[in-house]
């Protein structure tokens, strides 16, 4: 089971917005079901559509 994104992607959660690689970051809502490629649970979104919490 490897779902992996794009380079310029990155795969998040979207139900608890954690990434992969277990940062969280805010996602604009209105770019997750519009911009986003549903892959089972997750979804590769373009990570200039994305802010890091800090």
């Amino acid at each position: 089971m490897s779902t992996t994104c794009a380079s310029h992607y990155i795969q998040i959660d979207v139900i608890t917005e954690t990434s992969q690689e277990n940062i969280i970051y805010t996602v604009h809502t209105s770019y997750v079901y519009s911009r986003c490629f549903h892959i089972n649970s997750y979804c590769c979104l373009l990570i200039s559509t994305c802010e890091h919490k800090y």
